[in-house]
């Protein structure tokens, strides 16, 4: 999903909500989650609104030990560029729901989310205790700390089209120790949104969306440099290309990726000479193109730079 992080609250808001009397929240040990009038909310024509921000309420949580220190969350955020939407409780618990079309792009999404918040902790140079499969009913999910902070824990899981992910700030002297181990927790509450939505995502309601990544050259050798709009990292290709009896070819690379619907993802290729090349003028070109439309093209040069962002 689209990052959106909690930032780390100060050690005297922090004070100053634990010492008030009323937090306007939490409830007692009796709360029983109750849907709200007309029934648990669903998508409207396939589109997510904060209206799921109810899928969750302050008597779930309390039900696993983890009192809120606000009632409801905001009006949730809607995500930019995406069909999802972000819930956020005082202090950063959080319950963020996204579609995609159909469960390859909730694949791709999934996997772009697992790589960006392994490259965050990673920068932040924080321990991961990842763990993945975590989730029964969900084809895939993977729990770890958040990277800001080992309170911090999170829950992130795809079934089919449909994107949960759950945000956990544990906090020992409000809960009393009374709280669920994080996992626990974490897996429970997807689950309950799940029961909630029941058939969400489980229809197909588009086609995937195809990124196509091309770099030609008139040189036997070429190199190439792509970013993996899934991994997010930076790939080299050296002496791409075949030298036939020799003489020059029209060396030409390709790539194809399925992409999450998603808006702002980069996207860029290059293609340079290679050194094994005879001494031939290079006419190196690069295109980048979506769902068989081309974004980006270049001119026939000594390099080759294509760089596109995706628009839906």
């Amino acid at each position: 999903m689209t990052v959106r992080r909690w930032a780390a609250t100060t050690a005297a808001g922090l004070a100053l909500l634990l010492s008030a009397t009323a937090c306007g929240g939490g409830g007692d040990d009796n709360d029983v989650p109750t849907p709200p009038a007309g029934g648990w909310p669903q998508a409207t024509d396939g589109k997510i609104s904060a209206d799921l921000c109810a899928l969750l309420t302050a008597a779930d949580w309390e039900q696993y030990g983890h009192t809120l220190y606000s009632e409801e969350p905001d009006p949730g955020e809607a995500y930019t560029g995406a069909n999802g939407v972000s819930c956020t409780w005082t202090l950063g618990d959080k319950l963020s729901v996204e579609l995609q079309p159909n469960a390859e792009s909730g694949t791709a999404a999934y996997q772009q989310d697992l790589h960006e918040h392994s490259r965050q902790m990673t920068s932040e140079h924080r321990e991961s205790a990842l763990e993945e499969n975590v989730l029964d009913g969900a084809d895939a999910s993977w729990f770890d700390h958040g990277w800001i902070d080992d309170d911090v824990y999170e829950l992130h899981a795809v079934r089919q089209g449909l994107l949960i992910s759950i945000e956990y700030n544990k906090n020992d002297q409000a809960d009393e120790g009374k709280a669920k181990e994080p996992k626990e927790l974490l897996t429970g509450l997807v689950k309950t949104v799940y029961e909630r939505i029941p058939n969400l995502g489980k229809n197909q309601a588009g086609e995937s969306h195809k990124v196509k990544l091309a770099v030609e050259g008139n040189l036997p050798k070429i190199n190439v440099t792509y970013l993996d709009p899934i991994t997010g990292e930076l790939v080299e290709k050296k002496d791409v290309g075949e030298k036939v009896d020799g003489q020059n070819v029209q060396t030409t690379f390709t790539l194809e990726f399925v992409v999450p619907e998603r808006n702002q993802q980069r996207m860029s290729i290059t293609g340079s000479t290679a050194g094994t090349n005879p001494l031939t003028v290079p006419a190196l070109s690069c295109a980048i193109g979506l769902d068989g439309k081309q974004l980006e093209d270049s001119t026939p040069g000594l390099l080759a730079m294509c760089n596109a962002e995706l628009t839906f």
